[in-house]
């Protein structure tokens, strides 16, 4: 019998289990309610014809802020960032007092404006949020060049003036295009909710995977299966195989479910956005669509490498319950990690095969985020050591789990 014949005939047989079928189904759930939870808390508040504030959520709430902020789409040039400050001044200037806006002017000529304002003022003091009125118009038109000074400002005062963490970040800033390109859509909210989905989904493919050697190890059958002409380094390729195949099906239908549903619902020409109209202090150049596919990319390869040394602990375990348990264990060590914080914690959430998924230290997180890893006088972003440390993951827990599963043969 072919090797591809005993492969085709292992998917069926895990296709055909209980198992399977509950943890696939688990998957696509979640990825529909995470979706459709997204677009249910977009809230636009507005007037009604009685002058009483209401409001509407879902789609309808994404299609009015959608017309609401066409006025400050496109680029943020440095005159459109003054105009939105001009604006807020007049109006203020007009009423006296924040408080004294009526709500129809409010939501007229403020509330599209909010994005603008909310950015410069992120730069303006990132000591304290100062109030929209006591920011001088020619630091609005300044917005860019008072960015990228208050982002070297913090990183110092974060790294107790390291320059060569300076220099990294600077070397990311320097590939910044602007002016910054904006059109409301897919946005922060979307974004975290596709990180907490991508680490749930390695949490469902961990508990797939966990007990792949263990169960028969458990249950006696793997003496019976490496007595057979393909029962030992083959059989255990093919499995391994079939789980690999397995997860990356249930992250990829999963993943394509969310995506598609809420970047149909926002509008796909939003993925153009400048990511740095969510984040004033961020130092990936890139768009949202790019920091959505980044995350794809970094989820899918912590996947894989979970995966793997998830196959390697089923492959040293007598017990279906201790290889869950300890790779359910693997799961939040990252994330208990990266509380602690410190230069030698972040290398180990990082250089974890776990270390790009779960909630704050997940791939998506680094990415907007200042953490660089120092070894002597080199800096490196989070990110790049997250990426490269699973891609030679994925291979070396592959192979080391064939090597256990030998060996326990051996053992045995």
């Amino acid at each position: 019998m072919s090797a591809l014949r005993i492969f085709a005939l292992e998917l069926k047989r895990m296709w055909k289990t209980r198992t399977t079928w509950i943890l696939g189904g688990v998957a696509l759930i979640l990825a529909f309610a995470m979706a459709f939870a997204v677009i249910s808390y977009e809230e636009y508040y507005y007037l009604d014809e009685n002058g009483e504030e209401t409001y509407v959520s879902g789609f309808k709430a994404i299609a009015e802020i959608s017309e609401m902020r066409e006025t400050i789409s496109g680029e943020w040039t440095p005159e459109m960032i003054r105009g939105a400050f001009e604006t807020y001044h007049e109006v203020i200037a007009e009423y006296d007092d924040p408080d004294g806006i009526p709500n129809d002017v409010f939501y007229e000529k403020i509330y599209p404006l909010y994005p603008i304002l909310n950015r410069v003022q992120n730069v303006a003091d990132t000591a304290s949020y100062i109030p929209f009125s006591e920011i001088a118009l020619e630091d609005a038109e300044g917005y860019y060049s008072l960015r990228e000074e208050s982002i070297k400002q913090y990183i110092l005062s974060l790294y107790g003036g390291n320059e060569n963490v300076l220099a990294s970040a600077e070397a990311l800033m320097d590939n910044t295009e602007t002016p910054f390109i904006y059109k409301y859509g897919y946005g922060s909210n979307a974004s975290d909710y596709l990180s907490l989905l991508v680490w749930l989904l390695v949490i469902i493919c961990t508990i797939g995977a966990a007990p792949l050697f263990s169960s028969d190890y458990q249950t006696g059958a793997d003496d019976i299966l490496r007595c057979t002409k393909h029962g030992r380094r083959k059989f255990a390729v093919i499995k391994m195989l079939s789980v690999l195949l397995f997860s990356v099906t249930v992250f990829a239908v999963s993943i394509a479910i969310y995506t598609l549903i809420v970047n149909t619902a926002y509008g796909w020409g939003s993925l153009d956005t400048s990511l740095q109209t969510f984040y004033s202090l961020i130092l990936a150049p890139i768009t949202v669509g790019t920091a959505q596919q980044l995350t794809i990319l970094g989820g899918l390869l912590s996947l894989l490498a979970t995966t793997c040394f998830v196959m390697l602990i089923s492959a040293k375990s007598n017990s279906s319950a201790h290889s869950i348990t300890i790779a359910l264990v693997s799961i939040f060590i990252p994330i208990i990690l990266y509380t602690i914080g410190g230069n030698v914690f972040n290398w180990l959430t990082c250089l974890l095969p776990t270390g790009g998924v779960g909630l704050g230290n997940g791939f998506y997180s680094r990415l907007r985020g200042f953490t660089f890893l120092q070894a002597g006088s080199i800096s490196i972003w989070a990110p790049y050591v997250l990426i490269v440390a699973a891609a030679i993951e994925i291979p070396v827990f592959f192979f080391c789990a064939i090597r256990f599963y030998n060996r326990h043969k051996l053992a045995s």
